[in-house]
């Protein structure tokens, strides 16, 4: 049976037909392709076998799909020795062609599957196909680096292609058909991109191994395996200095080794970037660039550690300390100004004084410590200034400091918090202790007004509650516990206010120490000893209601028809209240400690509607 597709369970040859009763003649075993079109031929004569009889043709189209894919997508962890993979197909029985092939010709259309050990895997729709990996087109590498007609199922599956001749740095693409047991081209082809890795790499990544000066500097690295290596200090990627501040092509170890740099001619304060490169020997330039490696030059002059402010600044005068280890007669600038405008300095705007409210100009200094006055200043008590310095020796770039905090202290300020006590709807008392005698003053403002309270305003009394609730340049003749009381006030009780005490010496300059707001507590001026509850089970008409108020005071109660808590305001003008008048209780006498029922009438309630009891009790 020439062309016939299968097995001999695919053919049927000679089989007798004893009668005209149309039988079923089953074909198995054919392995046939998927999605395609065959044509059945069926052949019959009679029992003479003089080959005249009749040829019947049927045509027959398979099912789509795929005959074999993946349930596990290839990983690829590869060099230019061995190649891993592994996957998993999804059909029990299966076979699969594996090769490896350039990616460039296989980069027409890749869809991007998942990421793993950072290889890109993808489903295939390029120029390879499967019959191209069938047929092993543009492989790599001899027969150890391609699998073909190899069988598979179901379970994961690892593979290692070996004598793969692959490039170092170069780009492949691992290209894996599987289909189903007929092996058609039928299947699913996927590609795994890799990239090999280079020739040579660190083992150890090259950093600064001895101090740097404008000279330059040694540089310690250790490679993976022998070869060469070079190295060399930029600007602006232009290698500097003469041949001794550079390697070209020099042995790399293996080992741990270091790379003198001499003769760079560097500038202080400047930061340039050391590279280093290795390779193997075959010098293909298929090796590992290092990164940039910081080589920041220090200064002419530098601290030893950054300046501080000696001892307590006053508004005219800063002293400051620093040490600079220079062998070089040098120069000190050296600026006190705001903190916004000495973050903005650098080696030319200080030494022109931009930002400056006082500064040292240009000074002589010798190499050792040193403690110098900043004089002529302008500061403001408790306000924080900074301080930056900048030396240099020789007239060549110096060292700028990072930025010094100033702060002048206030002529007095606060030992204690201040704290508040025995607060009641018309008085409250704070305490406190201060650094030294002097003046205080002191308000109490609502808890909206707290950011309207300065010195300025507390030393005039405005703002404070009721006009009245303030105390006025009261006299602190110790450092013991003072005490401030603030009277008439008519709190509103159930509610914080916040107090604020300001203390300064006794020259009324205004350069005093402001508190932070202290909360005084105000609490409600009546409660509850027990809360409300229902008496008796609701009705249309309404409800019973039984409470017990803690002290003597008035009551107002309402019924909503939502579970919204409500506010003072609205359940004392019955807002969006349920029935009339009988159904709200309006400034009701109540006895502290005596149980009070109040019944809701004529509310209009409906039956399994859900509705709330509102209460406000007061003195």
């Amino acid at each position: 049976m020439v062309g016939a597709v299968g097995g001999g369970n695919c053919r049927v040859e000679g089989t007798s037909i004893t009668t005209l009763t149309p039988s079923p003649i089953m074909l198995t075993e054919c392995h046939l392709r998927l999605a395609s079109t065959y044509q059945v031929a069926v052949y019959i004569e009679d029992s003479n076998n003089r080959t005249d009889g009749s040829l019947y043709f049927l045509k027959t189209v398979t099912q789509p799909g795929f005959s074999n894919g993946f349930v596990v997508m290839p990983m690829v962890d590869g060099n230019v020795t061995v190649v891993t993979l592994q996957f998993t197909a999804m059909q029990p029985m299966g076979k699969a062609w594996i090769n490896i092939i350039p990616f460039s010709l296989a980069s027409l259309a890749l869809r991007t599957i998942r990421s793993s050990r950072s290889t890109l895997l993808l489903s295939c729709t390029c120029s390879a196909t499967p019959m191209s990996v069938m047929s092993e087109q543009n492989s790599m590498g001899a027969d150890g680096c391609r699998l073909s007609d190899v069988m598979i199922d179901g379970t994961a599956k690892e593979f290692a292609l070996e004598y793969c001749s692959l490039a170092y740095l170069a780009d492949y693409a691992l290209m894996v058909y599987v289909a189903g047991a007929a092996g058609h081209d039928d299947g699913i082809l996927a590609v795994a991109r890799f990239v090999t890795p280079s020739s040579n790499q660190f083992e150890l990544d090259p950093s600064v191994a001895s101090g740097i000066t404008t000279n330059g500097a040694s540089i310690s690295l250790t490679s993976t395996v022998p070869g060469k290596l070079w190295a060399f200090i930029a600007a602006q990627m232009w290698a500097l200095g003469g041949t001794a501040c550079r390697h070209i092509g020099v042995p790399a170890t293996a080992q741990l080794q270091t790379l003198s740099l001499s003769g760079c001619s560097l500038t202080h304060s400047q930061t340039y970037h050391a590279f280093v490169y290795v390779e193997d020997d075959s010098g293909l330039g298929d090796g590992t660039l290092s990164e940039p490696i910081d080589f920041p030059v220090p200064g002419s002059s530098i601290f030893v550690t950054n300046p501080s402010v000696f001892g307590t600044p006053t508004q005219t005068t800063v002293a400051i300390s620093f040490e600079s280890p220079t062998l070089l007669a040098g120069l000190v600038w050296a600026l006190v100004g705001t903190q916004e405008d000495m973050a903005k300095l650098d080696s030319v705007s200080i030494k022109v004084g931009i930002g400056a409210i006082c500064r040292i100009n240009g000074q002589a200094i010798s190499s050792g410590a040193h403690t110098e006055s900043i004089s002529g200043c302008t500061l403001a008590r408790g306000t924080e200034y900074a301080l930056r310095v900048y030396i240099e020796a020789g007239g060549l770039p110096g060292t700028m400091s990072t930025p010094t905090p100033v702060l002048v202290p206030t002529s007095n300020g606060f030992a204690e918090a201040p704290t508040a006590s025995s607060p009641t709807q018309t008085s409250v008392d704070l305490s406190f202790r201060t650094l030294g005698a002097g003046r205080s003053w002191g308000v109490v403002v609502a808890s909206a007004d707290v950011g309207l309270v300065k010195v300025t305003t507390i030393k005039a009394g405005t703002g404070a509650i009721n006009g009245v609730c303030k105390v006025t340049d009261q006299a602190v003749p110790n450092t013991n516990v003072n005490m401030m009381s603030f009277s008439s006030c008519n709190f509103v009780m159930g509610t914080t206010h916040k107090a604020f005490l300001y203390v300064e010496d006794g020259n009324g300059l205004g350069d005093g120490m402001l508190s932070g707001p202290v909360d005084v507590v105000l609490p409600p001026s009546n409660t509850f000893d027990v809360a409300p509850f229902e008496e008796r089970t609701p009705t249309a008409d309404g409800a019973a209601v039984t409470l017990t108020p803690a002290l003597n005071g008035n009551l107002w109660a309402m019924i909503t028809s939502d579970i919204t808590a409500k506010t003072l305001a609205e359940i004392q003008a019955g807002t969006n209240a349920m029935g009339g008048a009988s159904c709200l209780a309006v400034n009701v006498a109540v006895t502290g400690g005596i149980s009070y029922t109040h019944a809701f009438s004529s509310c209009s309630l409906t039956a399994g509607n859900t509705y709330t009891a509102h209460f406000y009790v007061e003195d």
